[in-house]
């Protein structure tokens, strides 16, 4: 698909999406990418996110591909972010008409991210007056 929007032949994804031709048998294209509205809290829907987007890291990886890229809504770049991928626009951005959003051609490399699902660990222990607990009388 990006291929036929940067040659011209989709009259509803401007050619100015993509900055030249990226085919290369290193880089997949991703078409779908659904999540069921079912699933429906932010944090079900970023770990739905993330398992998908592994998968297909994983899958690309094992088959030799180093790049993935979408045709999406400039949303999910930030949502690859915080779920530690580094997903980048490149081309030019567009607003389609008949859905309202904003898209662009996303790209990543195909490496497995570090998950940030949940707040990282304290790595320190609080300062200031803490409470201590006596052992008790034996």
């Amino acid at each position: 698909m990006l291929r036929d929007a940067f040659a011209g032949k989709l009259i509803d994804i401007p050619a100015e999406v993509m900055p030249g031709d990226v085919a290369s048998a290193q880089g997949w294209e991703c078409i779908r990418l659904v999540i069921d509205d079912e699933v429906d809290t932010q944090v079900d829907r970023s770990e739905c996110l993330s398992l998908i987007v592994g998968g297909l890291v994983t899958l690309a990886a094992e088959h030799g591909a180093s790049r993935l890229m979408s045709l999406s809504p400039i949303s999910l770049m930030r949502a690859l972010w915080q779920l530690g991928f580094d997903a980048e626009r490149i081309g030019e951005p567009y607003l389609n008409e008949g859905y309202g959003r904003r898209y662009a051609v996303l790209s990543m490399t195909a490496i497995s991210a570090r998950p940030r699902l949940h707040p990282p660990a304290p790595t320190h222990i609080p300062q200031g007056r803490q409470p201590v607990h006596a052992a008790p009388n034996v």
